[in-house]
């Protein structure tokens, strides 16, 4: 196969992943669980006023301009997703976004031009020229989608404001809204005094603080190494270079004796805050429980 029968192949492989993407999202989570699962549509954010203008977008008759648009470059949670919970026909849904395909073959042309980069000549200038291209369109897209949905949030401002609300969904926002409240106030920098709304809490212990100073410290330290120092941190590896050629076999040898300084650094402030997101989400049921009982003193008191 010729370099250009290789891209062809290429862009209609991923032409096909992405249109088996938005039946799998459409058919097996939007339709079939959509409408069950009151966590789905949460996630999708069934009552912000994005989506309902985004809803009213993709329930227009036909393929529109402005319907297309967000087919190709809205992301695909929620927009297929969001299809699959109106229930709208399948068949539209993959015509409409067929157009995908101009902003697929920029990116697997800009891949295409990093393999041959290796060969020098023009195609160097090729792969930068090609990825930058890549990324306007991409960006593009997105940018063209959200205006689209600003457009008709703009335009029915009203009419979607009145809309009623997904009940199952609001309760679940509430509920969760409460949960980030309480665990915000015991991950609070400063004490959080009591009130209507906080039970209040003495802050943040001094050994976590300590721990945040250490890992912001190690994260920023290791990400500017990486980013001045790189080429003493990695071995130059090229798209088309070997492994077994280059790195003896073992992916590890990408890093340089220097460079797993920072690649330890960091890898130890993330596994700190993994350990402290642990141990903050074991402190959290506790004081879920102390406020729920506070509640009820308060219930049982105004009661009396």
């Amino acid at each position: 196969m010729t370099f250009a029968g290789g891209v062809f192949y290429t862009i209609g492989i991923c032409l096909l992943l992405k249109l088996f993407a938005v039946v799998l999202q459409q058919k097996m989570i939007g339709e079939a669980f959509g409408s069950k699962s009151v966590r789905i549509r949460y996630l999708v954010g069934i009552n912000s006023v994005e989506l309902r203008a985004m809803r009213k977008v993709l329930s227009q008759p036909g393929l529109c301009f402005d319907k297309v648009v967000i087919l190709i470059g809205g992301p695909d949670w929620p927009t297929s997703v969001l299809t699959g919970i109106m229930k709208l026909p399948l068949i539209p849904m993959l015509i409409g976004t067929l157009p995908v395909v101009f902003l697929i073959a920029p990116c697997c042309v800009a891949g295409s031009m990093l393999v041959k980069a290796s060969e020098g000549g023009i195609y160097s200038s090729l792969s930068t020229i090609s990825i930058l291209i890549a990324f306007l369109v991409q960006s593009g897209a997105l940018l063209a989608a959200a205006h689209y949905i600003a457009k008709m949030a703009v335009a029915h401002k009203d009419e979607l404001a009145a809309e009623p609300p997904d009940a199952e969904v609001l309760m679940l926002e509430q509920k969760d809204a409460r949960k980030r409240k309480i665990r915000s106030d015991f991950q609070s920098w400063a004490p959080v005094a009591a009130s209507h709304e906080s039970q209040g809490t003495e802050g943040l212990h001094p050994i976590w603080k300590t721990g945040h100073i250490m890992a912001l410290i190690l994260m920023s330290a290791s990400s500017w190494c990486f980013q001045i120092l790189g080429s003493s941190c990695f071995v130059t590896f090229d798209v088309t270079d070997s492994i077994d050629d280059k790195l003896d076999g073992n992916v590890f040898n990408l890093v340089t004796d220097f460079g797993k300084i920072p690649c330890y650094a960091f890898l130890f402030a993330t596994l700190y805050l993994m350990t402290y997101s642990k141990c903050s989400d074991a402190q959290f049921p506790i004081l879920w429980i102390a406020k729920f009982k506070e509640r009820i003193t308060l219930i049982v008191t105004v009661t009396k």
